[in-house]
């Protein structure tokens, strides 16, 4: 039974390959081998062209997708930040009117006991105080004086408590919008992060070589005494490990270490590759990494001397993005600026932006202008007025500048 199966099977292989023509020499046969092969390659190839558009369009469905994500993240930002503007000044007029409501009060209770007694013995008290007929005219012009006075701080008193119940209606209808607001916010931010975490996936490029030296340089900076040391030993190790890695490089060449030198060459490509394109000519038309009114502007004098950045009132929650082009050169906690990132924009131009609740970036890590590199704290009530504050400052070889300027102008 089985060898009847085994000659089956035989008969069944030998239909299914051509059988070569009894006066077919070697070379048609290899000729015919050569082009089947051939033919196999290029259906291989085909295949792999397919799939490469297929995945250059996904990428592109997945980043216009991000895009869209992104601006309307930003615009619930905005929204949100017109919000909280709205209910500073909404709480600035209250307490404007509630102190001149105070002060009305004050002059009304120092004014009362003497209306009183004029209202219940007006002759008796002209009469208590000797004095000329003149003066006793006189005492009544001033008595009618203030009670006039009387009459238009009372009045005054009661407009200023009807606008003080209305603000208050007002604040309550703010606060009722801005929580609004926020909740579209988070919505938009989770829609946000799931797109980068699929762009992330999707494109991610391989640069673990390079990675160890950036992370040990980022820890080198974490120790620095201050913003401008850190700055600068990010610089110092950033060209210590190029010089390393181009002396493997030849070291390895002059052995012709195959493998080994072929990892050295790309680790060095890696490391020279620039961080980003620099500024150039984007002063104006950098995306400023939160929405917020600035309340902290360049150069403003301070306890430690004139501000080396400029300072956003953040809406709560919000992303923190990176205004430039570049790779994260620093993320994480240092000294008095708490959370930070420092983005390197290629050319000698790096952003700093400290005060992050979260990182949502990692030392190393390519990013384009507008990418989510972290984000804001949350207010720890909606009572609570301090919203959180984002320090920015944009540096050129180490040197502070004005980063204002170089951000697009909102409205």
């Amino acid at each position: 039974m089985v060898g009847w199966l085994a000659a089956g099977a035989f008969l069944t292989v030998a239909a299914q390959t051509p059988a070569a023509s009894p006066g077919e020499s070697d070379a048609a046969r290899a000729l015919r081998q050569s082009e089947q092969d051939q033919e196999s390659h290029r259906e291989a190839a085909r295949a792999a062209k397919a799939r490469a558009a297929a995945a250059s369009a996904a990428a592109l469905h997945l980043g216009a997708a991000e895009e869209a994500a992104r601006t309307r993240l930003r615009a619930a930002e905005e929204a949100s930040a017109a919000a909280i503007e709205r209910r500073a000044q909404i709480r600035a007029r209250q307490s404007a009117l509630e102190a001149r409501r105070d002060a009305e009060t004050a002059q009304l209770e120092r004014l009362l006991p003497i209306a009183v007694r004029l209202s219940l013995y007006p002759a008796e008290t002209l009469l208590a105080v000797p004095a000329p007929p003149d003066e006793a005219v006189r005492g009544v012009a001033v008595l009618h004086g203030l009670a006039r006075e009387i009459a238009a701080t009372a009045a005054q008193l009661q407009a200023d408590r009807a606008a003080l119940a209305a603000i208050a209606a007002e604040s309550v209808e703010a606060a009722r919008q801005l929580d609004a607001d926020i909740t579209t916010q988070r919505s938009l931010a989770a829609a946000l992060d799931q797109q980068i975490a699929t762009m992330r996936q999707s494109a991610q490029a391989d640069e673990g070589a390079a990675l160890e030296a950036e992370r040990a340089a980022a820890d080198d900076a974490a120790h620095a005494a201050d913003l401008r040391a850190a700055l600068a030993r990010l610089a110092a190790d950033r060209a210590r490990a190029e010089a390393e890695a181009r002396a493997k490089t030849r070291a390895l060449a002059e052995h012709h270490a195959g493998a080994a030198l072929s990892q050295a060459r790309q680790r060095e490509a890696l490391l020279a590759h620039p961080a980003g394109p620099g500024l150039g000519a984007a002063q104006g038309r950098l995306i400023a990494p939160v929405s917020g009114a600035v309340i902290g502007h360049f150069g403003a004098p301070g306890e430690a001397g004139p501000a080396e950045g400029i300072t956003f009132r953040a809406p709560p929650e919000a992303r923190v993005l990176s205004p430039c082009q570049g790779k994260v050169a620093f993320a994480g906690p240092f000294r008095s600026y708490g959370v930070m990132v420092i983005v390197d924009c290629g050319d000698g131009y790096d952003f700093v932006l400290a005060g992050l609740a979260r990182l949502a970036s990692a030392v190393g890590e390519r990013v384009r202008a507008g990418d989510p590199v972290g984000a804001m704290a949350a207010w720890a009530s909606p009572d609570d007025e301090k919203a959180p504050l984002l320090y920015v400052e944009l540096r050129h070889h180490g040197q502070a500048i004005d980063p204002l300027p170089w951000l697009q102008a909102k409205g």
